[in-house]
């Protein structure tokens, strides 16, 4: 047992580290595998219902004194979540 434990932090660390070298040479990573595929369904189900609600904002560059909307450089939408909105369920991703 201890040693598929030694195994477990050895893999961590590696795909901590990959992640760290994507973020820093590309300035984002992809983790393949990381959500399962029926919470990938569910979560970008929960996305288009938040777009078509108009819920999801365009992101904006600059601090709130000077926050401004350039598609150009940051084209994503963004909604931020907060506790009090999400739901009481086993199933709630935190």
């Amino acid at each position: 047992m201890e040693e598929l434990d030694a195994l477990s932090r050895q893999l961590k660390e590696i795909k901590a580290g990959t992640i760290r070298e994507s973020i820093e040479a590309n300035e984002w990573a992809q983790i393949k595998g990381f959500l399962s595929p029926e919470l990938e369904v569910q979560l970008r189900g929960e996305l288009h219902v938040l777009r078509a609600g108009g819920k999801m904002k365009a992101a904006g560059i600059g601090n709130s004194a000077n926050q401004q909307v350039v598609q150009s450089i940051r084209g994503d939408w963004i909604f931020w979540l907060e506790e009090s909105d999400l739901p009481n369920s086993p199933n709630t991703v935190a």
